[in-house]
């Protein structure tokens, strides 16, 4: 990897260790904070809320508008808090963990499989920091991910720990894939929205990958892209958009396209992060947490 990679891997480490709202933001109780792993399925669930309390509300030129993102550090918002909302209630996305997202309202956490996450970010951070082509991903795990303070493992530990509290609403990334329905049920319930047969047919339809993948450019964060890429120092603003946050719905991908040597060290922090709950795999999470629903 060249030096010059090395440095804005490191710089984004050290953005991200920083606390990032130091007591400059108090949400309001109704209001709904998104906060995920960075391509947990963000961008889908800002969708799914957004459709959920519009009803089909689709004049926007980036889904950041209408839920700003409150960034890492001392990075202000590139879309104000207070910017009015087309509708109630307010949400703001956030990849924080719950030790430092600000309190006070509701909650909702979506997990992913961390091997699939990690490669999904692995190409996330070619859009955001502009990496050379030669930087492979075992370059990027175990050169700059592996010891980053904000790992796929640590984060899903962190929210894991109020999977019963009240205010937070837990999900999996790979229930929306394989009961899309049930997901969007419980996430309507979480927020009290109701959802009548018209409703829930523009919002299944609105949040499908073939529509935002049509509508690619409303979810690709070129806002985000472009006012982060002055604090991590890449020429992100000079280089098109590679791989987007609408790539191509698929699971699994991780296993397939990364190193054996990277799939085990991602699993063996896992189970290590899991190790007081008994859990072998992130398999064995999810099983938990549906089997828990239905008793």
């Amino acid at each position: 990897m060249a030096s010059s990679e090395r440095e804005r891997l490191e710089k984004l480490r050290q953005v991200a260790a920083i606390d990032p709202y130091p007591q400059r933001f108090q949400p309001k109780s109704d209001e709904v904070f998104i906060s995920t792993y960075c391509k947990a399925g963000t961008t889908w669930t800002q969708q799914i809320v957004h459709q959920l309390r519009t009803g089909g509300h689709m004049d926007f030129d980036e889904i950041h508008e209408v839920i700003p993102y409150l960034p890492f550090g001392d990075i202000e918002p590139q879309i104000p808090l207070d910017t009015p909302q087309p509708a109630d209630p307010r949400c703001y996305k956030s990849h924080d963990t719950w030790e430092t997202v600000p309190k006070g309202c509701k909650y909702i956490y979506v997990a992913r499989d961390p091997v699939d996450n990690f490669y999904s970010l692995y190409l996330h951070t070619h859009d955001v920091l502009a990496l050379e082509e030669g930087v492979t991903t075992d370059d990027f795990y175990f050169e700059g991910y592996e010891s980053h303070v904000r790992t796929v493992w640590n984060h899903q530990l962190s929210w894991w720990k109020q999977r019963n509290n009240p205010d937070v609403l837990f999900l999996f990334y790979e229930d929306y894939k394989e009961d899309f329905d049930g997901s969007l049920k419980r996430i309507a319930d979480f927020l009290n929205i109701k959802l009548n047969e018209e409703k829930e047919r523009v919002v299944k339809e609105y949040c499908s990958f073939a529509f935002m993948k049509q509508h690619w450019a409303k979810f690709n964060g070129h806002l985000q892209r472009s006012h982060e890429s002055q604090t991590w120092h890449s020429p992100t603003e000079e280089v098109p958009i590679k791989y987007g946050k609408v790539r191509n719905g698929q699971g699994g991908q991780g296993r397939q396209l990364l190193s054996p040597e990277v799939v085990a060290s991602i699993e063996d922090h896992w189970r290590a992060a899991f190790k007081d709950y008994g859990f072998e795999r992130y398999a064995d999470m999810r099983k938990a947490s549906i089997e828990s629903r239905v008793q």
